[in-house]
């Protein structure tokens, strides 16, 4: 059996810094932006991207997507081709007084206390989100079958923008 703890904390700017430790000797393992949106047009999009998960600096495409309305399942083919599933590319961190920034070729994040703005595909996907309520934390502590402890928090937001010029809306 798994032994761990959920628990919800009031969001802060410090849970977006990549040099954040929740608790002694925790390092950043990586920031996951994504979602589901609906478009003014009847298209349904998903989106995901990972930011420093493989590697310090580097944005990863898990999926950009126009979701296929007879399968679900079928998430082909990509949007963009430039950057697809996979792939990967350097971003710049950097923090200003109320945010944090991660700018790459592709993608840009400006992440804020409450909201955030996702532009990705060189502006082709713009999102504005609204961050709703607290942050849901899962603590797992070293046990049997969990080699080290771990640390995840999830935060729910209300999307708004466009991809590819078309509106959405959605969740993040």
């Amino acid at each position: 059996m798994l032994k761990y703890e959920v628990f919800i904390e009031q969001p802060s700017l410090d849970f977006y810094k990549q040099g954040y430790s929740p608790r002694e000797n925790y390092t950043f393992a990586g920031l996951w932006v994504g979602g589901m949106f609906s478009s003014a047009s009847g298209k349904r999009y998903h989106g995901e991207r990972g930011l420093s998960d493989i590697a310090p600096g580097v944005a990863r495409t898990t999926q950009l997507v126009e979701l296929n309305e007879q399968n679900l399942n079928d998430f082909s083919p990509d949007l963009y081709p430039e950057i697809p599933i996979d792939q990967m590319e350097p971003y710049q961190y950097s923090e200003s007084a109320d945010a944090v920034h991660c700018v790459g070729d592709n993608i840009r994040l400006d992440i804020r206390v409450g909201s955030y703005d996702w532009y990705d595909a060189k502006g082709r996907w713009e999102l504005h989100v609204e961050l709703l309520g607290q942050a849901c934390t899962w603590w797992i502590p070293e046990q049997e079958g969990v080699a080290f402890p771990m640390h995840y928090r999830s935060e729910i937001g209300k999307a708004t923008g466009k991809i590819n010029g078309d509106p959405v809306e959605g969740f993040s």
